[in-house]
């Protein structure tokens, strides 16, 4: 993400040819986050075929930009300006969450958890936010581990512990994969028929404690982590209540349903976290 004073690897200005026509939107423009996600998704569409390196890091510091640009509106602007130090206020924010994590672990029974079949502990919070404790051990069999969120976009934080995740493009090469769509959560049930697909692996993205990381609705993904991470997902509902899962050709697809979590089940997961990782 750039500004005047930090601009950005991608920055349009300092790329631009001496005669090249531009065009620049700035933050005080209120339609400018929106315009900037719309370019971002086309962007994509557009390179979904050959997803480089390259070009999801280009893909990402648009979708950085048009957030900052919203949070920039909405604060109050002084004249005068202040270099803040980023690395220890992010590092400070990090420790406060880790703690306020730990006190609600060590009162875990108090709550009502739910366990999602990928081998996930879930705790429900408001306003579209859940916290996540991994555990492969409680993973259903066969359960399908590559997915899309249609139904909501993601930012999700990793308070302790270490996560791994992968996307994946999808095209005319790649390895076969079946894939349907389900409304998924509580009771699901499928929208449509299977089919085959191509998906071709993108780059191993791997996130540590006090980092996070973002997923668009039409992002196909498989996430893991070391048992016990733990993670705070906040999440960006759309007008789509469905899911798109897929699995190997050649193999059985596993529901990943969620269930409620029994008090056993909450007290084994959550001590594997607290000893592992805080």
């Amino acid at each position: 993400m750039g500004t005047k004073n930090n601009p950005g690897a991608f920055d349009c200005y300092a790329n631009a040819k001496p005669d090249e026509p531009m065009f620049i939107l700035l933050a005080r423009d209120a339609k400018a986050p929106s315009v900037v996600r719309e370019w971002a998704r086309m962007y994509r569409a557009q390179y979904a075929g050959d997803w480089t390196p390259e070009r999801q890091r280009k893909y990402y510091e648009a979708v950085d930009c048009a957030d900052a640009m919203q949070a920039w509106a909405r604060e109050p602007k002084r004249d005068l300006q202040i270099t803040l130090p980023t690395k220890a206020i992010k590092s400070a924010i990090a420790t406060g969450m880790k703690e306020l994590v730990r006190s609600i672990l060590l009162s875990a029974t108090q709550f009502e958890w739910s366990l999602q079949g990928m081998g996930m502990l879930r705790l429900h919070m408001g306003n579209n936010t859940r916290l996540h404790i991994w555990d492969s051990r409680f993973r259903a069999p066969g359960a399908s581990m590559i997915h899309d969120h249609l139904q909501w976009g993601l930012h999700s934080t990793i308070v302790a512990g270490e996560l791994i995740n992968r996307r994946y493009a999808e095209g005319s090469t790649g390895s076969p994969y079946m894939a349907r769509t389900l409304k998924p959560g509580y009771g699901y049930f499928w929208k449509d028929d299977a089919r085959r697909v191509y998906l071709e692996p993108l780059k191993l993205e791997r996130y540590v404690e006090g980092e996070s990381y973002r997923q668009e609705p039409s992002e196909i993904h498989e996430t893991d982590a070391y048992d016990g991470t733990v993670t705070l997902m906040s999440k960006t509902p759309t007008d789509d209540e469905s899911a798109t899962v897929f699995w190997p050709v050649g193999t059985e697809w596993g529901s990943a349903e969620p269930k409620k979590a029994t008090p056993e089940q909450v007290s084994a997961i959550v001590a594997n976290a607290l000893a592992t990782w805080f």
